[in-house]
């Protein structure tokens, strides 16, 4: 069993969101948005891309929880986009 956000990053410029996660965690999103480890990472250019137009993405984080900064592009000018995340993925064979 897993946990369930779906949280909304303020437009290009509103701030940065931090979230918890762990294991294997999904993540989609209605626009582009950057994200990294420590929320001063974005001023060293130390960030991913998560592509809002692509379906959805596995990452897995690891065993113990880790914390993940959000923000959008800084120059993308686009209003909130919503981000979707379920983290602790249980995947079962039956």
């Amino acid at each position: 069993m897993g946990r369930a956000f779906n949280l909304t990053i303020p437009a290009s410029g509103g701030g940065i969101v931090p979230v918890a996660v762990c294991g294997e965690t999904y993540f989609s999103c209605t626009g582009d948005l950057e994200f990294s480890y420590d929320e001063a990472d974005f001023n060293s250019n130390q960030f991913a891309l998560l592509n809002g137009n692509e379906s959805g993405q596995v990452f897995n984080i690891g065993s113990s929880k880790t914390i993940l900064w959000f923000r959008q592009p800084p120059d993308g000018g686009y209003p909130d986009i919503k981000l979707y995340i379920w983290t602790e993925i249980e995947q079962k064979v039956i």
